[in-house]
């Protein structure tokens, strides 16, 4: 038995949402990744040249923590939709996870930085 031309045309514009909520998702995860990426060259040049560097060019401490903690939660909120989705059993549920699995591991690299220099500011 064929589906019919309703079935078809549901099952169609349910892929195009599907697709359309992947690729939301696939964004923010990857804005995520790139604040990150942000927050690490900020320690980085901030370490290389603690002597030298000046106070109008460098964020607090405090500062990057909130801007860590930020992110840590819109990927915790973008995990939680994963769990809850169904597109994330699809092929294209890899692609997200393991670009959350990346955006994990950079916050957890940035913030244990972080939490190593607590004292300087």
């Amino acid at each position: 038995m064929e589906p019919d031309l309703d079935s078809l045309k549901t099952f169609s514009g349910l892929q195009t949402i599907m697709k359309h909520d992947f690729e939301y998702v696939n964004s923010k995860v990857k804005k995520v990744i790139e604040e990150l990426q942000k927050i690490d060259d900020v320690l980085t040049d901030q370490n290389s040249y603690d002597s030298r560097r000046s106070s109008e060019n460098e964020h607090s401490f405090e500062d990057l923590k909130t801007m860590i903690q930020v992110q840590r939660k819109i990927l915790d909120r973008i995990s939680q939709y994963m769990e809850e989705s169904l597109w994330v059993t699809l092929s294209d549920g890899d692609t997200i996870r393991d670009n959350g699995r990346l955006a994990y591991a950079m916050l957890n690299n940035v913030d244990s930085f972080l939490n190593g220099h607590d004292t300087v500011d």
